[in-house]
């Protein structure tokens, strides 16, 4: 992934045939220009027949902008954006009300349907948060999400807690849908293997991975580890695919260890659904970097504002008032205020 730091055209290619018939997701074009360039680039030199690439954003009318005008630029692609459906998840981060957040979903639905032709899938953060009506809304949102013109709903055990019992009750709820559900899965309780067995057997041909285990809290689960169940995987393809991380990056196990470190937290939402524990590190977060430059320059910002400030900073540097130097040490400060008033 290009969200998933250092992957371009050239590891995303090779990856698409390690896993051919596999869907890729590529990055989140409206988090800065770079990140655009980089789904761009990716998008003209590695889309295929065989592998279906996707591009990632929130649930938000200048996300769906970006991935809408990107993904003209390949074909065999499609466009998610993920959505919090627990109260927990609601109650952490968006501070949104649940009616307020199926309005939401209803307009992203219907904006994508005005600006693309291309498939849109939805993704349900948070599916397995004990909550005795989550199931029920989780069924009532697909429901109207499958029969609105999303392809598929893609279903995550985000914090990695769901147990068996759980989720089979759930794959059962949700079977009448077919193939249109997917299985997100994290492995911090040590039940992924064995939900991601019962969603199989529930119908669902869609389960989330990552190499190496790539992602928050390096809880994913491996493609590797999905072999036992019939996946089609290129060892060949994979040892070429390593190889060239190695030469082009580094060792990847020493990368990914560098960038999700089991107390690293790379988003803002996922330190929030830890509840801003002392003892976790944040390398990044749009809605915190929201807040904490809102607070340097004395006027809220958008996450619109976010991305023009961040490409101005981190990439073209041009007409900088602050020097970066004196922009570090404004964040830093403001970083130690937030985690204050956070406590």
């Amino acid at each position: 992934m290009a969200a998933n730091f250092l992957a371009d055209e050239t590891m995303i290619k090779l990856a698409s045939e390690v896993l051919p018939g596999s869907k890729i997701n590529i990055g989140y074009p409206a988090i800065c220009e770079s990140e655009y360039e980089m789904c761009s680039r990716i998008l003209k030199h590695a889309s295929s027949d065989i592998t279906e690439l996707c591009v990632v954003g929130h649930a938000r009318e200048d996300h769906l902008e970006k991935m809408a005008e990107v993904i003209k630029e390949g074909h065999n692609v499609t466009a998610n954006s993920w959505i919090p459906i627990s109260n927990y998840f609601l109650n952490e981060t968006v501070k949104v009300s649940p009616k307020n957040t199926f309005n939401g979903l209803k307009t992203i639905i219907q904006k994508w349907k005005q600006k693309s032709e291309n498939p849109f899938d939805i993704a349900f953060a948070d599916c397995t948060s004990c909550e005795e009506n989550l199931p029920q809304r989780i069924y009532e949102w697909t429901d109207y999400c499958l029969n609105n013109g999303v392809r598929n709903v893609i279903i995550c055990d985000t914090r990695g807690i769901g147990i068996p019992e759980q989720m089979e009750d759930l794959f059962s709820k949700l079977k009448v849908f077919g193939n249109q559900i997917e299985f997100h899965p994290h492995n911090d309780n040590g039940y992924a293997l064995e939900n991601i067995a019962l969603a199989l057997a529930q119908g669902i041909e869609t389960i989330g991975t990552s190499f190496y285990g790539a992602g928050e809290r390096q809880s994913m689960i491996d493609p590797r580890g999905l072999v036992r169940f019939g996946l089609s995987f290129d060892e060949c393809k994979f040892n070429e695919f390593e190889k060239k991380y190695s030469e082009t990056i580094g060792d990847p196990v020493e990368i990914i260890r560098a960038v999700y470190g089991l107390n690293v937290i790379v988003t803002g939402s996922q330190y929030r659904l830890r509840r801003r524990s002392q003892n976790l590190k944040m390398k990044f977060g749009v809605t915190s970097d929201i807040y904490i430059l809102s607070k340097i320059l004395g006027r809220k910002i958008d996450s619109g504002e976010l991305s023009e400030m961040k490409d101005l900073f981190l990439y073209t540097q041009k007409n900088i008032v602050l020097s970066p130097e004196q922009l570090i040490k404004e964040y830093y400060k403001m970083v130690q205020i937030t985690c204050q008033i956070s406590q």
